[in-house]
């Protein structure tokens, strides 16, 4: 059992790693579990008086579908996530899916802020349009920049080979993916993982929360200025609304400002049973929110607000443990992610429209991809001429 837990899961259990599940889906780029338990002990605010389980997820496509396909191929496993909730049906048993669907609806908090640093992609997508990058920059890299006239034969056949194997990876990429123009983040950054924050808001204050959140706007939104961000989410838990059940109402003795993020970090070692991400890397990233007096102004209606305290004192203790982290491209950077988007976008043009047909053309896109991959993280032409200029001055 301890060599082959996947076999003896669907063997025995009839189930496979939930995981694997969840890959097979392909809708979602995230998800986490959460145990709230009693809420974040805020200074001030009363405690509550009910445990309760939080589950967050970034998806690709709209929500029906989403919906759908999660219950559809998730079965038990749904069960084993909520089974213990109060009013859950008795799902999956016969003739409990409608059941099933009034107690999500009941239970599902209304977003008032969403941000996406790549619209419309499934985590296919994404996937793919690495892939692809990898490939094609190998090759650039590993051909010789000068060649001989009879190179040109060996460098249509290499590259379709290249094309050959790439197949499934050429799909398009819509011009929305790429519209956003998100800041980066830190060169160093390994992966993204993500937090969830809940913070009290002050008595009467829930209506004027909510109304700054939406006011962000979403193709506006200035998260776009917190770099490394992939997802962000603003939502009010209203505690008269939130959880409500026709049959069986439980209120919450405070409303919270909820707060979901997934961004870059050095997370190369963090292990998805985690159940906390790493403090330091939650302090780092708030502080980016912090420089944006956009985003600092959501919180000032929360319990423990102060105008001269710094953000990270304030959230970091908000962030609540998770039990199931699943991230689909957890291994890829923000930066990974834009670059090879613009790759590919770039590679299906001119391979659709006979751009890359002779050693030639061949030959000068491979060039053109060795410049961008030598010059990764420069935004503007000056910043090149000051680099450039730099190198010169050292080498003299």
């Amino acid at each position: 059992m301890t060599r082959r837990p996947a076999w003896i899961t669907r063997g025995f259990a009839g189930r496979e790693p939930g995981g694997l599940t969840l890959k097979r889906l392909n809708i979602l780029h995230s998800a986490t579990w959460l145990r709230a338990g009693r809420f974040p002990a805020i200074e001030g605010c009363p405690p509550e008086t009910h445990p309760w389980v939080l589950f967050c997820s970034n998806f690709a496509g709209p929500w029906d579908p989403y919906r759908q396909a999660f219950l559809d191929v998730q079965g038990k496993g749904v069960r084993t996530m909520w089974g213990t909730s109060i009013g859950f049906p008795k799902f999956p048993g016969r003739g409990s899916r409608y059941e099933l669907e009034d107690w999500v609806q009941y239970r599902l908090p209304q977003t008032d802020h969403y941000y996406r640093a790549y619209p419309g992609l499934s985590p296919n997508d994404v996937r793919s349009a690495v892939r692809l990058a990898k490939e094609v920059e190998a090759l650039a890299f590993s051909w010789p920049a000068a060649r001989c006239e009879d190179d040109g034969q060996a460098l249509r056949c290499t590259f379709e080979r290249l094309v050959t194997r790439v197949q499934d990876c050429l799909g398009g990429v819509p011009d929305e993916a790429l519209r956003v123009k998100p800041t980066l983040g830190l060169p160093t950054a390994t992966g993204m993982s993500n937090f969830v924050s809940l913070m009290p808001i002050l008595p009467g204050r829930e209506r004027r929360v909510r109304a700054k959140a939406q006011a962000l706007g979403s193709d506006t939104s200035p998260f776009r200025a917190v770099p490394g961000t992939h997802f962000a989410r603003l939502a009010v838990l209203d505690r008269r609304t939130a959880a409500f059940h026709p049959r069986q109402t439980v209120t919450m003795r405070n409303s919270w400002l909820l707060f979901a993020v997934d961004f870059d970090g050095e997370f190369a070692d963090e292990e998805p049973a985690a159940r906390r991400m790493n403090g330091g890397e939650i302090r780092r990233y708030l502080r980016a929110v912090d420089d944006v007096p956009v985003l600092r102004d959501m919180w000032c209606d929360c319990f423990g607000f102060r105008s001269h305290a710094a953000l990270e004192d304030l959230l970091e203790p908000s962030v609540i443990e998770r039990f199931v982290l699943f991230r689909d491209h957890g291994d890829t950077t923000l930066a990974e992610i834009i670059s090879a988007l613009k790759l590919k976008q770039r590679f299906v043009s001119l391979l659709g429209s006979g751009g890359l047909e002779t050693a030639d053309q061949i030959e000068r896109y491979l060039a053109e991809v060795r410049n961008q991959v030598r010059w990764p993280q420069l935004r503007t032409a000056d910043e090149r001429y000051l680099v450039t200029n730099s190198s010169q001055f050292h080498g003299a």
